[in-house]
């Protein structure tokens, strides 16, 4: 069976792949598939730098405002406000086959390195509850006793794994807890559907980060506080907005701090801007734990132009017709 073209568009974030994903896929009469953890949530659009609805007239999306988030936190839940790896596989594989059987080129595009990897190298992902109760007994373990433990049962996700973030360290716990094998065990590829053409963009970590901490900004600005405000009004659970990490976690964490800015007052200046501070810095760490894992994939072309891009892309699809 010939092997669907699949063009994936990979980075840390804020270095450029929606735009350079857009760019190409109007060039090359594709449509783009969001590999992204957050942006399938309705609601969550400037903290997920969901792309705006000017931009998916541009070019048609998948995977985006696809669920709601969910408002309870319950002992055991299966779907219902929760997207898993297995749902997103699931769904993007789906879309990825409709895409071509339109005649359309599929874009992947996206930071979440997983997400991209369980899809291009068919990753066998286990479907089961999500089990809140132990999820919240691992996370208020020590880190160093989470690890000590995924050694003892899974060394080869702890030689993998990075140390320092512990929502991957219970992730691995809980597969492992859940079905009796490794984390590792799922992470094996098997045949896979596509023939990916993977493009990462390149980026000195100075320039990376300058555009970091003016995209938390702008996004400030743009009304990412007020955001998280109208979730958590809505009723959506304000552990899950935590559990998201990075900007739902530091902004609900500064909104139940200061209950007085919810409510419409300036609140604290000096509050709100050690929270962004904080916030740019965590998502520094962030980059760099995403260029780790990145580096260690050997298929990615890096390129640091579009028009560099744009040659990989006529190559590979020239490759395709001969």
């Amino acid at each position: 069976m010939k092997k669907i073209p699949l063009i994936v568009i990979l980075g840390p974030t804020a270095c450029g792949k929606s735009s350079l994903g857009i760019e190409l896929a109007k060039k090359y009469n594709g449509e783009i598939v969001s590999a992204d953890s957050r942006q399938v949530y309705r609601g969550l659009d400037i903290g997920s730098g969901k792309v705006t609805k000017k931009e998916q007239k541009m070019v048609k999306h998948h995977l985006l405002d696809i669920i709601d988030p969910p408002k309870r936190m319950t002992t055991r839940v299966r779907h219902g406000g929760y997207f898993t790896l297995a749902d997103f596989k699931k769904r993007a594989d789906t879309t990825i086959a409709d895409i071509w059987k339109r005649g359309k080129i599929p874009f992947l595009v996206g930071g979440s390195a997983l997400y991209i990897q369980a899809v291009i190298d068919n990753y066998s992902i286990p479907e089961g509850d999500v089990d809140f109760e132990l999820r919240k007994k691992l996370e208020e373990e020590d880190i160093k006793k989470l690890l000590k433990t995924l050694e003892n049962v899974d060394s080869v996700s702890y030689g993998k794994i990075d140390h320092a973030n512990k929502r991957r360290i219970v992730r691995a716990l809980e597969v492992y807890y859940a079905t009796g094998k490794p984390f590792s065990f799922f992470q094996k590829r098997g045949d896979s559907a596509y023939e990916p053409l993977l493009i990462g963009i390149d980026m000195p970590r100075e320039k990376l980060y300058v555009r970091i901490d003016m995209r938390v900004d702008s996004r400030v600005k743009r009304g990412m506080i007020r955001e998280v405000e109208r979730l958590r009004k809505n009723g959506v659970s304000i552990d899950w907005l935590k559990s998201l990490g990075l900007e739902y976690r530091a902004i609900s964490e500064y909104l139940i701090c200061h209950p007085e800015r919810s409510e419409g007052s300036r609140g604290s200046k000096r509050a709100k801007s050690e929270m962004i501070q904080k916030l740019t810095y965590a998502i520094h760490h962030f980059a760099r734990r995403q260029m780790v894992w990145f580096r260690k994939e050997k298929r990615i072309h890096w390129v640091s132009s579009s028009r560099k891009a744009d040659q990989l892309v006529q190559k590979f699809l020239k490759t395709l017709q001969a």
